[in-house]
């Protein structure tokens, strides 16, 4: 039974072997040719769009149209709206329920478009869903540092700096501070 097993593995090799070598060689007849109809993508694009603006598109076309605009960012990682698409995938992501990909999401728009116009929303929601939906408050704090340093003068700046101060507080001193500010 050994042998029998040994010539099926030499037989087995040497056919990968041979189709290796005719592909590499350009010999791929019976290969299938992958095509990508841009023109079908985008109109896919526009009809997930469409249906996310009705009053309330059920969680499967969330679903699609954080798949497709995923998608948008492999195919077209320069493209015009391709900063966009990603945070409405984080938003979609969150919606669902679904924050460790929406963080995931805001993470690359963060470090792949630095020049975004709304880099200082991504930013500031990336630390927000970390401290208050996964609880990571290390890293949360960390990100809320980075937003103040890069965006000191914005309504989320006191936001953030709120945030990390009450990471430190005890129970009775946010009770005290709450108390106060009432």
């Amino acid at each position: 039974m050994n042998k029998i097993a040994i010539v099926l593995i030499a037989i087995l090799t040497l056919t990968w072997s041979c189709e290796d070598s005719n592909i590499k060689n350009g010999d791929n007849q019976g290969a299938e040719e992958v095509t990508f109809d841009t023109a079908m993508f985008l109109n896919d694009i526009a009809k997930v769009e469409a249906e996310i603006n009705i009053d309330m598109p059920e969680k499967a076309t969330f679903q699609k149209a954080i798949t497709l605009f995923k998608d948008y960012a492999i195919i077209f990682p320069k493209g015009e709206n391709t900063a966009d698409y990603l945070l409405r995938a984080s938003d979609f992501s969150h919606h669902l329920g679904q924050n460790s990909k929406a963080v995931e999401l805001l993470d690359k728009v963060i470090a792949d478009y630095p020049n975004y116009d709304k880099l200082s929303n991504a930013m500031y929601h990336r630390a927000d869903y970390l401290d208050f939906y996964l609880k990571d408050t290390v890293l949360a704090k960390q990100y809320y540092l980075e937003y103040i340093e890069k965006f000191p003068n914005t309504a989320f700046a006191s936001n953030a700096q709120t945030r990390i101060d009450q990471h430190f507080m005890s129970m009775d001193e946010l009770i005290e501070m709450f108390t106060k500010q009432q």
